[in-house]
Protein backbone atom coordinates (compact mmCIF):
# COMPACT_ATOMS: atom_id res chain seq x y z
CA UNK A 1 0.00 0.00 0.00
CA UNK A 2 1.62 3.86 -0.36
CA UNK A 3 2.24 6.04 2.38
CA UNK A 4 0.12 9.00 3.23
CA UNK A 5 -0.55 11.21 5.56
CA UNK A 6 -3.79 12.95 6.97
CA UNK A 7 -4.42 16.42 7.28
CA UNK A 8 -7.83 16.93 9.64
CA UNK A 9 -9.39 20.53 9.03
CA UNK A 10 -11.84 21.33 11.21
CA UNK A 11 -13.23 24.72 9.69
CA UNK A 12 -15.71 27.21 11.49
CA UNK A 13 -18.63 25.75 8.64
CA UNK A 14 -17.06 22.40 7.42
CA UNK A 15 -14.56 19.93 8.41
CA UNK A 16 -12.69 17.90 6.08
CA UNK A 17 -10.24 15.14 5.69
CA UNK A 18 -7.33 14.62 3.37
CA UNK A 19 -4.91 11.61 2.37
CA UNK A 20 -2.55 13.15 1.60
CA UNK A 21 1.02 12.22 -0.46
CA UNK A 22 3.30 14.52 1.05
CA UNK A 23 6.38 14.37 -0.92
CA UNK A 24 4.43 14.21 -4.19
CA UNK A 25 2.55 16.98 -2.43
CA UNK A 26 -1.13 15.74 -3.64
CA UNK A 27 -4.10 14.93 -2.35
CA UNK A 28 -4.86 11.56 -3.11
CA UNK A 29 -8.68 11.43 -1.21
CA UNK A 30 -10.96 13.87 0.68
CA UNK A 31 -13.91 13.58 2.63
CA UNK A 32 -15.91 16.40 3.71
CA UNK A 33 -19.05 16.98 6.23
CA UNK A 34 -20.98 20.43 7.26
CA UNK A 35 -20.48 21.92 11.03
CA UNK A 36 -23.44 22.59 13.07
CA UNK A 37 -23.47 24.44 16.26
CA UNK A 38 -25.93 22.74 18.79
CA UNK A 39 -28.13 25.65 20.45
CA UNK A 40 -28.05 24.22 23.64
CA UNK A 41 -28.48 24.17 27.23
CA UNK A 42 -26.58 25.46 28.57
CA UNK A 43 -25.12 27.47 25.50
CA UNK A 44 -24.79 27.39 22.06
CA UNK A 45 -22.06 24.51 21.66
CA UNK A 46 -19.72 22.79 19.20
CA UNK A 47 -21.03 19.18 17.95
CA UNK A 48 -18.19 17.19 19.54
CA UNK A 49 -19.69 14.28 19.38
CA UNK A 50 -20.34 14.34 15.73
CA UNK A 51 -17.20 15.85 14.61
CA UNK A 52 -15.29 12.70 16.54
CA UNK A 53 -17.05 10.23 14.35
CA UNK A 54 -16.08 11.62 11.59
CA UNK A 55 -12.28 11.60 12.16
CA UNK A 56 -12.82 8.21 13.06
CA UNK A 57 -14.30 7.54 9.96
CA UNK A 58 -12.07 9.32 7.65
CA UNK A 59 -8.99 7.39 9.36
CA UNK A 60 -11.11 4.01 8.70
CA UNK A 61 -11.94 4.83 4.96
CA UNK A 62 -7.70 6.24 4.92
CA UNK A 63 -6.37 3.33 6.59
CA UNK A 64 -8.02 1.12 3.80
CA UNK A 65 -6.46 3.24 1.00
CA UNK A 66 -2.94 3.75 2.00
CA UNK A 67 -0.26 2.67 5.12
CA UNK A 68 -1.05 6.20 7.12
CA UNK A 69 2.43 7.65 8.34
CA UNK A 70 0.40 10.78 10.11
CA UNK A 71 -1.99 12.89 11.31
CA UNK A 72 -2.42 16.82 11.85
CA UNK A 73 -5.31 18.08 13.06
CA UNK A 74 -5.66 21.78 12.51
CA UNK A 75 -8.16 24.56 13.12
CA UNK A 76 -10.45 27.86 13.40
CA UNK A 77 -9.73 30.27 16.08
CA UNK A 78 -11.19 31.43 19.15
CA UNK A 79 -11.89 28.07 20.55
CA UNK A 80 -11.70 25.97 23.86
CA UNK A 81 -12.28 22.93 25.27
CA UNK A 82 -11.97 22.92 29.42
CA UNK A 83 -11.13 18.85 30.06
CA UNK A 84 -10.65 16.66 33.19
CA UNK A 85 -8.72 13.64 32.92
CA UNK A 86 -12.38 11.77 31.28
CA UNK A 87 -13.44 14.31 29.00
CA UNK A 88 -15.04 17.51 28.65
CA UNK A 89 -16.34 18.99 31.71
CA UNK A 90 -18.30 21.91 29.60
CA UNK A 91 -19.19 21.80 26.11
CA UNK A 92 -16.80 23.62 23.61
CA UNK A 93 -18.55 27.68 23.42
CA UNK A 94 -19.52 28.50 19.78
CA UNK A 95 -17.20 32.16 19.55
CA UNK A 96 -20.41 33.85 17.72
CA UNK A 97 -22.67 33.38 21.27
CA UNK A 98 -23.29 36.64 22.63
CA UNK A 99 -22.96 35.36 26.58
CA UNK A 100 -19.49 36.76 27.15
CA UNK A 101 -20.66 40.26 26.52
CA UNK A 102 -22.89 40.15 29.50
CA UNK A 103 -19.62 40.87 31.82
CA UNK A 104 -18.13 43.11 28.72
CA UNK A 105 -17.11 45.93 31.60
CA UNK A 106 -16.28 43.77 33.90
CA UNK A 107 -13.66 41.72 31.18
CA UNK A 108 -12.15 44.94 29.99
CA UNK A 109 -11.16 45.91 33.34
CA UNK A 110 -8.92 42.97 33.39
CA UNK A 111 -7.77 42.01 30.03
CA UNK A 112 -4.22 42.99 28.85
CA UNK A 113 -3.11 46.16 26.68
CA UNK A 114 -3.20 45.81 22.53
CA UNK A 115 0.49 46.32 22.92
CA UNK A 116 1.19 43.19 24.97
CA UNK A 117 -0.88 40.40 22.98
CA UNK A 118 -1.50 42.08 19.30
CA UNK A 119 -5.31 41.42 20.59
CA UNK A 120 -7.92 44.00 19.91
CA UNK A 121 -11.16 43.89 21.52
CA UNK A 122 -13.89 41.54 20.09
CA UNK A 123 -17.65 40.64 20.13
CA UNK A 124 -18.82 37.68 21.47
CA UNK A 125 -15.97 34.79 22.41
CA UNK A 126 -13.73 35.99 19.61
CA UNK A 127 -11.34 36.65 22.50
CA UNK A 128 -10.90 33.59 24.55
CA UNK A 129 -10.14 35.52 27.99
CA UNK A 130 -13.47 36.57 27.54
CA UNK A 131 -14.76 33.14 27.31
CA UNK A 132 -12.87 31.94 29.78
CA UNK A 133 -13.92 34.68 32.36
CA UNK A 134 -17.35 34.17 31.15
CA UNK A 135 -17.28 30.81 32.07
CA UNK A 136 -15.46 30.90 35.24
CA UNK A 137 -18.80 33.20 36.27
CA UNK A 138 -21.47 31.27 35.15
CA UNK A 139 -20.17 27.86 35.85
CA UNK A 140 -17.41 28.23 38.28
CA UNK A 141 -17.66 24.66 40.03
CA UNK A 142 -17.99 23.13 36.31
CA UNK A 143 -14.75 25.33 35.49
CA UNK A 144 -12.89 24.01 38.81
CA UNK A 145 -13.21 20.24 37.62
CA UNK A 146 -10.81 21.32 34.65
CA UNK A 147 -7.27 20.51 34.58
CA UNK A 148 -6.40 21.38 31.08
CA UNK A 149 -8.04 24.21 28.90
CA UNK A 150 -6.88 23.42 25.37
CA UNK A 151 -6.79 25.36 21.75
CA UNK A 152 -9.11 23.75 19.73
CA UNK A 153 -6.38 21.52 17.25
CA UNK A 154 -4.84 20.88 20.66
CA UNK A 155 -8.15 19.23 22.06
CA UNK A 156 -8.91 16.93 19.23
CA UNK A 157 -4.52 16.29 19.65
CA UNK A 158 -5.29 15.32 23.39
CA UNK A 159 -7.98 13.26 22.06
CA UNK A 160 -6.22 10.96 19.86
CA UNK A 161 -2.96 10.94 21.79
CA UNK A 162 -4.52 11.57 25.41
CA UNK A 163 -1.39 13.94 25.51
CA UNK A 164 -2.23 17.84 26.60
CA UNK A 165 0.23 20.42 25.10
CA UNK A 166 -0.87 24.26 24.04
CA UNK A 167 0.78 26.12 20.50
CA UNK A 168 2.55 29.25 20.02
CA UNK A 169 0.01 30.17 16.34
CA UNK A 170 -2.91 29.47 18.19
CA UNK A 171 -2.26 30.76 21.82
CA UNK A 172 -1.62 34.40 20.05
CA UNK A 173 -4.26 34.36 17.59
CA UNK A 174 -6.60 37.35 19.30
CA UNK A 175 -6.86 35.22 22.63
CA UNK A 176 -5.71 38.08 24.84
CA UNK A 177 -3.58 35.52 27.03
CA UNK A 178 -0.03 35.51 25.53
CA UNK A 179 2.53 38.36 25.57
CA UNK A 180 4.10 38.55 21.94
CA UNK A 181 7.33 40.15 23.40
CA UNK A 182 8.47 37.02 25.59
CA UNK A 183 6.01 34.25 24.18
CA UNK A 184 4.85 33.48 27.35
CA UNK A 185 1.59 33.41 28.93
CA UNK A 186 -0.26 37.09 30.33
CA UNK A 187 -0.32 36.68 34.19
CA UNK A 188 -3.50 36.24 35.75
CA UNK A 189 -5.32 35.56 32.82
CA UNK A 190 -5.05 31.79 31.66
CA UNK A 191 -5.46 30.57 35.06
CA UNK A 192 -2.69 28.11 35.09
CA UNK A 193 -4.63 25.71 32.97
CA UNK A 194 -2.57 25.90 29.38
CA UNK A 195 -0.40 23.43 29.13
CA UNK A 196 3.33 23.65 27.94
CA UNK A 197 4.03 24.86 24.31
CA UNK A 198 5.22 22.67 21.79
CA UNK A 199 5.82 23.32 18.10
CA UNK A 200 3.31 22.20 16.10
CA UNK A 201 5.29 19.70 13.45
CA UNK A 202 6.21 18.31 16.78
CA UNK A 203 4.71 14.71 17.40
CA UNK A 204 2.54 14.72 20.45
CA UNK A 205 2.36 11.06 20.82
CA UNK A 206 0.63 8.24 18.92
CA UNK A 207 -3.02 7.34 18.72
CA UNK A 208 -4.49 5.60 21.87
CA UNK A 209 -4.76 2.44 22.19
CA UNK A 210 -8.35 2.34 23.33
CA UNK A 211 -9.06 4.13 19.46
CA UNK A 212 -6.77 2.04 17.47
CA UNK A 213 -8.44 -1.45 18.98
CA UNK A 214 -11.83 -0.43 18.82
CA UNK A 215 -11.80 0.58 15.07
CA UNK A 216 -8.72 -1.53 13.91
CA UNK A 217 -6.36 1.79 13.28
CA UNK A 218 -2.57 1.22 13.48
CA UNK A 219 -1.43 1.19 17.11
CA UNK A 220 1.68 3.44 15.66
CA UNK A 221 0.04 5.79 14.34
CA UNK A 222 1.65 9.27 14.91
CA UNK A 223 -0.27 12.06 15.42
CA UNK A 224 1.13 15.99 15.44
CA UNK A 225 0.10 19.05 17.90
CA UNK A 226 -1.25 21.17 15.16
CA UNK A 227 -1.90 24.57 14.84
CA UNK A 228 -4.33 27.19 13.78
CA UNK A 229 -5.47 27.08 9.89
CA UNK A 230 -4.70 30.87 9.08
CA UNK A 231 -1.53 30.54 10.65
CA UNK A 232 -0.69 27.87 9.04
CA UNK A 233 -1.13 29.37 5.25
CA UNK A 234 2.30 31.61 5.96
CA UNK A 235 4.68 28.57 5.80
CA UNK A 236 4.57 28.05 2.26
CA UNK A 237 6.19 31.77 2.20
CA UNK A 238 7.59 32.64 5.58
CA UNK A 239 9.79 30.09 7.05
CA UNK A 240 12.59 31.05 9.96
CA UNK A 241 14.65 32.00 7.21
CA UNK A 242 12.39 33.45 4.28
CA UNK A 243 10.75 37.07 5.20
CA UNK A 244 10.17 38.58 1.67
CA UNK A 245 7.47 40.96 1.69
CA UNK A 246 4.35 38.98 0.83
CA UNK A 247 0.42 38.48 1.67
CA UNK A 248 -0.58 35.09 2.89
CA UNK A 249 -4.60 35.33 2.69
CA UNK A 250 -6.50 32.74 4.09
CA UNK A 251 -10.47 32.36 3.17
CA UNK A 252 -13.27 31.07 4.28
CA UNK A 253 -15.85 31.78 7.14
CA UNK A 254 -13.27 34.10 7.84
CA UNK A 255 -10.69 36.08 5.67
CA UNK A 256 -7.17 36.72 7.38
CA UNK A 257 -4.47 38.40 5.71
CA UNK A 258 -1.07 38.12 7.03
CA UNK A 259 1.42 40.89 5.96
CA UNK A 260 4.76 38.69 5.87
CA UNK A 261 8.29 40.61 6.62
CA UNK A 262 6.51 43.43 8.24
CA UNK A 263 7.76 42.35 11.88
CA UNK A 264 6.51 45.56 13.74
CA UNK A 265 3.19 45.99 15.97
CA UNK A 266 0.42 47.62 13.94
CA UNK A 267 0.23 51.44 15.37
CA UNK A 268 -3.00 51.13 16.51
CA UNK A 269 -6.03 48.49 17.27
CA UNK A 270 -8.31 49.03 14.06
CA UNK A 271 -11.03 46.85 13.65
CA UNK A 272 -9.92 43.51 12.25
CA UNK A 273 -6.26 45.06 12.66
CA UNK A 274 -3.85 42.90 14.89
CA UNK A 275 -0.82 40.71 15.55
CA UNK A 276 0.11 37.12 16.24
CA UNK A 277 3.14 34.96 16.43
CA UNK A 278 3.49 32.94 13.95
CA UNK A 279 4.26 28.56 13.59
CA UNK A 280 8.13 29.50 14.26
CA UNK A 281 7.24 32.26 16.89
CA UNK A 282 7.90 35.22 14.98
CA UNK A 283 5.62 38.62 15.11
CA UNK A 284 3.65 39.13 12.20
CA UNK A 285 0.72 41.84 11.52
CA UNK A 286 -2.65 40.55 10.01
CA UNK A 287 -6.56 41.52 9.38
CA UNK A 288 -8.82 39.66 9.85
CA UNK A 289 -12.87 39.66 9.55
CA UNK A 290 -15.83 37.33 8.63
CA UNK A 291 -16.01 37.78 4.86
CA UNK A 292 -17.44 34.35 4.79
CA UNK A 293 -19.87 34.25 6.61
CA UNK A 294 -21.00 38.40 5.90
CA UNK A 295 -21.42 37.10 2.49
CA UNK A 296 -23.42 34.48 3.10
CA UNK A 297 -25.87 36.57 5.58
CA UNK A 298 -26.55 39.45 2.90
CA UNK A 299 -26.88 36.89 -0.07
CA UNK A 300 -29.80 35.26 2.08
CA UNK A 301 -31.30 38.83 3.09
CA UNK A 302 -35.19 38.94 2.72
CA UNK A 303 -36.36 40.07 -0.80
CA UNK A 304 -38.52 42.61 0.15
CA UNK A 305 -35.46 44.90 1.46
CA UNK A 306 -34.88 48.03 -1.22
CA UNK A 307 -31.85 46.80 -3.73
CA UNK A 308 -28.84 48.74 -3.71
CA UNK A 309 -25.49 48.43 -5.77
CA UNK A 310 -22.98 46.56 -3.19
CA UNK A 311 -20.35 49.08 -3.76
CA UNK A 312 -22.12 52.03 -2.81
CA UNK A 313 -23.52 50.50 0.50
CA UNK A 314 -21.28 48.84 3.64
CA UNK A 315 -21.60 45.79 5.93
CA UNK A 316 -22.17 45.83 9.60
CA UNK A 317 -22.49 43.30 12.11
CA UNK A 318 -25.71 43.68 13.90
CA UNK A 319 -24.62 43.17 17.74
CA UNK A 320 -27.63 41.63 18.60
CA UNK A 321 -27.99 38.84 16.22
CA UNK A 322 -24.23 38.63 15.05
CA UNK A 323 -25.56 38.32 11.66
CA UNK A 324 -23.96 40.58 8.47
CA UNK A 325 -26.20 43.35 6.66
CA UNK A 326 -25.99 45.87 4.01
CA UNK A 327 -26.58 49.35 4.93
CA UNK A 328 -26.85 51.67 2.22
CA UNK A 329 -25.95 55.36 2.53
CA UNK A 330 -29.02 56.41 4.41
CA UNK A 331 -27.80 53.76 7.33
CA UNK A 332 -31.07 51.06 5.72
CA UNK A 333 -30.70 48.15 5.26
CA UNK A 334 -30.48 46.99 1.39
CA UNK A 335 -29.98 43.36 -0.49
CA UNK A 336 -27.26 43.80 -3.98
CA UNK A 337 -28.96 44.58 -7.08
CA UNK A 338 -28.16 43.51 -10.60
CA UNK A 339 -28.43 40.31 -12.55
CA UNK A 340 -25.70 38.77 -10.52
CA UNK A 341 -26.33 39.89 -6.43
CA UNK A 342 -22.75 38.24 -5.35
CA UNK A 343 -20.62 40.19 -7.92
CA UNK A 344 -20.78 43.54 -6.17
CA UNK A 345 -20.86 42.17 -2.94
CA UNK A 346 -17.76 40.40 -3.47
CA UNK A 347 -16.00 43.22 -4.78
CA UNK A 348 -17.50 44.80 -1.89
CA UNK A 349 -15.68 42.18 0.34
CA UNK A 350 -12.19 42.47 -1.73
CA UNK A 351 -12.34 46.23 -0.85
CA UNK A 352 -12.73 45.68 2.57
CA UNK A 353 -9.76 42.63 2.74
CA UNK A 354 -7.35 45.13 0.57
CA UNK A 355 -7.92 48.34 2.95
CA UNK A 356 -6.72 46.20 5.69
CA UNK A 357 -4.04 45.06 3.90
CA UNK A 358 -3.06 48.80 3.38
CA UNK A 359 -3.19 49.18 7.09
CA UNK A 360 -1.45 46.77 8.19
CA UNK A 361 1.75 47.53 6.02
CA UNK A 362 1.04 44.93 3.91
CA UNK A 363 3.28 44.97 0.65
CA UNK A 364 4.31 42.04 -1.85
CA UNK A 365 2.34 39.69 -4.19
CA UNK A 366 -0.63 37.88 -2.45
CA UNK A 367 -1.14 34.16 -2.08
CA UNK A 368 -4.60 33.30 -1.98
CA UNK A 369 -6.26 30.18 -0.39
CA UNK A 370 -9.49 28.49 0.71
CA UNK A 371 -12.84 29.18 -1.47
CA UNK A 372 -12.33 32.94 -2.37
CA UNK A 373 -9.57 31.67 -4.04
CA UNK A 374 -11.89 30.29 -6.96
CA UNK A 375 -14.27 33.81 -6.73
CA UNK A 376 -13.24 35.35 -10.01
CA UNK A 377 -14.83 38.62 -8.93
CA UNK A 378 -13.41 38.92 -5.68
CA UNK A 379 -9.94 37.88 -7.22
CA UNK A 380 -10.72 40.23 -10.07
CA UNK A 381 -11.14 43.07 -7.54
CA UNK A 382 -8.26 42.55 -5.94
CA UNK A 383 -6.02 42.38 -8.63
CA UNK A 384 -7.25 45.43 -9.75
CA UNK A 385 -6.53 46.98 -6.43
CA UNK A 386 -3.26 46.31 -5.71
CA UNK A 387 0.23 46.72 -7.36
CA UNK A 388 1.59 43.37 -6.89
CA UNK A 389 0.91 40.10 -8.03
CA UNK A 390 -2.30 38.17 -6.62
CA UNK A 391 -2.18 34.32 -6.76
CA UNK A 392 -4.91 32.34 -6.09
CA UNK A 393 -4.42 28.29 -4.87
CA UNK A 394 -7.08 25.61 -4.66
CA UNK A 395 -8.06 24.78 -1.03
CA UNK A 396 -7.15 21.02 0.01
CA UNK A 397 -4.20 21.55 -2.78
CA UNK A 398 -2.58 24.42 -0.36
CA UNK A 399 -3.17 22.86 2.47
CA UNK A 400 -1.31 20.12 1.28
CA UNK A 401 1.28 22.07 0.44
CA UNK A 402 1.28 24.06 3.79
CA UNK A 403 1.93 20.65 5.85
CA UNK A 404 4.65 19.47 3.26
CA UNK A 405 6.26 23.02 3.70
CA UNK A 406 5.74 22.79 7.74
CA UNK A 407 7.64 19.40 7.69
CA UNK A 408 10.20 20.77 5.38
CA UNK A 409 11.23 23.75 7.54
CA UNK A 410 11.37 21.53 10.25
CA UNK A 411 13.90 19.56 8.95
CA UNK A 412 16.31 22.39 8.25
Amino acid sequence: MPEAFVIIDIGKTNIRAILADLTARQELAVRRMENHVLPGPPYPHLDVKVQAAFIISALTEFAALARLTGVMVIGHGATVALVDDSGLVLPVLDYEFSGPDELAAEYDRLRPDFALTGSPRMPGGLNIGAQLHWLRRCFPERVAQARQALFWPQYWTWWLTGRAVSEISYATSHADLWSLADGTQVDGMAGGLFPALASAWSVAGTLRKDLAAAHGLPADLTVHVGAHDSSLALVPHAGRGRRAPSVAMSTGTWLTAFAIGVEAMPPKALPGVMASLDIFGQLVPNFRFMAGKARADILAAPVDLAARPAETCRIEQDPATGQFRLLDKAGRPARPDGDSPAAGLDRLLAGAALDGMRAIGARGPVHVTGPFAANADFIGALQRGWNFPVNPRSYEQSLVDQVASLFDEAQG
